[in-house]
């Protein structure tokens, strides 16, 4: 068992010295422009929920008798 934890331990040393071979390097950040907000009339338009009513209402039955 102590081999085990051995390996296992200087795995993780290899792993962890093994990221830190370059410093981070970021790309820099991109020029933005940025607009003043303005003030502007908008419509009003009706919410509509999407449930509406049948206007006729049908029963469709089979023209032959069904047969268990």
């Amino acid at each position: 068992m102590t081999n085990n934890v051995t390996f296992f331990s200087l795995l993780l040393s290899i792993v962890l010295l093994a990221g830190c071979e370059q410093a981070n390097q970021y790309a820099p950040p991109p020029k933005v422009t940025v607009a003043l907000p303005q003030r502007q009339e908008v419509n009003d338009h009706p919410d509509f929920t999407g449930t509406v009513a049948a206007s006729d209402w049908r029963k469709y039955a089979p023209e032959y008798p069904v047969f268990r």
